[in-house]
């Protein structure tokens, strides 16, 4: 058995692009999430040795824009997959084209 069975995406065009949207957003608030964490233990390393207050602001500034870039990145991938729902009025007609074909929604 297939992870994603074909005749359902024959189907599911219209959401694909929401969908890979998603995903790769998703992707890149993993990313954010381990840049942000990196960025909070050196400046937290640099903290704790006394470093002067130029290094702390440049890690803070560079701390404050990954949680921008981060924040941005999940509201995009949320919007992307509340736009990929289907509208109530196309459901039922989508249900039984689902049912036609032998899927089980």
């Amino acid at each position: 058995m297939k992870p994603v069975d074909p005749r359902l995406l024959r189907h599911a065009r219209a959401v694909r692009g929401y969908m890979m949207a998603a995903v790769v957003l998703g992707v890149v608030v993993t990313g954010m999430v381990l840049a942000q964490a990196e960025l909070l233990a050196r400046l937290l390393a640099s903290a704790a040795r006394g470093t002067g207050p130029a290094v702390l602001s440049s890690a803070l500034i560079a701390l404050l824009a990954v949680v921008a870039v981060r924040a941005a990145a999940a509201y995009g991938g949320e919007v992307a997959a509340l736009r990929s729902q289907p509208d109530d009025d196309r459901m039922a007609a989508r249900l039984d084209r689902y049912r036609r074909i032998g899927l089980r929604p």
